[in-house]
């Protein structure tokens, strides 16, 4: 995974956190487990971007054309079949520890339609 990729996970984690408008500590623990699985590979340290990620993910909930907007300004980077699986399920398991509700499945479906045709 790029770093271009892995900081657009980030982004997709944390938007998707919002996406039931509610916060599980389950899911903030998957949340922190996920980041940390991610890696790192820039000098731009990993906490000062979480810290400006966090308010463009709240930004993006605020409609459902700014969040599917910025799912598909995202999930473009993710051009190959092993990415776009990789960073599906990311963040799934960010979302599952407490079960999957009706919004959250539209979130996951909607990343899922906004990954571009894919090369193999």
């Amino acid at each position: 995974m790029t770093q271009d990729q892995r900081e657009a996970v980030i982004d997709l984690l944390l938007l998707s956190i919002y996406s039931d408008s509610h916060i599980s500590l389950t899911e903030e623990e998957a949340l922190e487990r996920t980041i940390a699985e991610l890696g790192w590979d820039s000098t731009y340290p990993k906490d000062l971007f979480i810290q400006t990620a966090a308010p463009r993910a709240r930004a993006a909930s605020d409609s459902n054309e700014t969040t599917k907007a910025f799912i598909f300004d995202r999930a473009a980077r993710f051009t190959t079949s092993p990415a776009q699986f990789q960073a599906y399920n990311f963040v799934h398991q960010v979302l599952s520890p407490d079960g999957v509700v009706a919004p959250e499945r539209g979130f996951l479906s909607l990343l899922s339609n906004a990954f571009p045709p894919a090369s193999p």
